[in-house]
């Protein structure tokens, strides 16, 4: 069986709030659109996670939560995320986010979260801090992800 590695990058222009994050709320650009990331339709796995920013302040736990559904309904930025009972949430990852030098905070994580056979070839991701870190205006998230297909 052969495997296919893929990696896909997300960013987040983080609007003017300056708004304490508290654990579960959502960071976004101030939509209710997930990010989409690149996969294959025969299932795999998300097999690493890097979030970087442009702050080296802001620091603490960042989750990313997967579905295999777009319509998935998220909060706003700031917001708590509230999720019901759904079929296409498959899990989590979580990374810490560090300083690193003066204009960065970096997290990586390299983890195994299976998925099945997908209907289109996107998996979507909703960023949310899990600690209380304090967004900066106009901070920039890159939210990268690398699947392991099947």
């Amino acid at each position: 069986m052969s495997h296919e590695f893929i990696t896909t990058k997300q960013t987040i222009i983080h609007d003017t709030s300056t708004t304490q994050y508290s654990a579960k709320d959502v960071i976004s650009a101030g939509t209710t659109v997930p990010m989409a990331f690149n996969c294959n339709l025969n299932g795999g796995k998300v097999v690493k996670l890097l979030v970087k920013t442009n702050v080296a302040t802001f620091i603490g736990k960042v989750r990313v939560f997967f579905f295999t559904d777009p319509t998935t309904s998220l909060a706003a930025d700031n917001a708590v995320l509230a999720m019901l009972y759904t079929q296409s949430y498959i899990g989590y990852i979580e990374t810490e986010l560090e300083s690193w030098g003066a204009n960065s905070s970096i997290g990586g994580t390299i983890d195994e979260l299976a998925f099945g056979k997908l209907s289109s070839n996107i998996l979507y991701g909703v960023l949310v801090a899990n600690s209380t870190p304090t967004p900066a205006n106009g901070m920039i998230f890159t939210v990268e992800v690398t699947t392991e297909n099947y």
